[in-house]
């Protein structure tokens, strides 16, 4: 899996060098912070989508989220959203977009 190309990456260039292309995209679509007590409540949903490169043919649909506690401290509210967004792209991406693409390339 390569993330990165030189040249201009064109339908051609990849078949040429017998690779496939993805765009992968993402959307942080809810993020929501309830405090209570002496702490809150992290809570985060992120949506992306996977499509063929250079097509743009959409293929896969996927969504995640999760929750996460934290002081009252904004510094700490700040980081614990932090680490939901990535939590959940961490896993999209592990669990679903990659075997994903492993199923498409041959």
């Amino acid at each position: 899996m390569s993330l990165t190309w030189s040249g201009t990456a064109s339908k051609a260039a990849l078949a040429a060098k017998g690779v496939a292309g993805f765009y992968v995209d993402g959307t942080l679509n809810t993020l929501d912070i309830k405090t209570s007590g002496g702490g809150a409540t992290i809570s985060c949903k992120v949506c992306m989508l996977l499509a063929d490169f250079p097509d743009k043919s959409v293929f896969g649909f996927l969504n995640g989220g999760a929750s996460v506690t934290a002081s009252s401290s904004q510094t700490d509210q700040n980081l614990a959203a932090e680490d939901c967004v990535m939590a959940v792209i961490e896993n999209l991406i592990a669990n679903k977009i990659v075997p994903t693409i492993k199923s498409k390339v041959p």
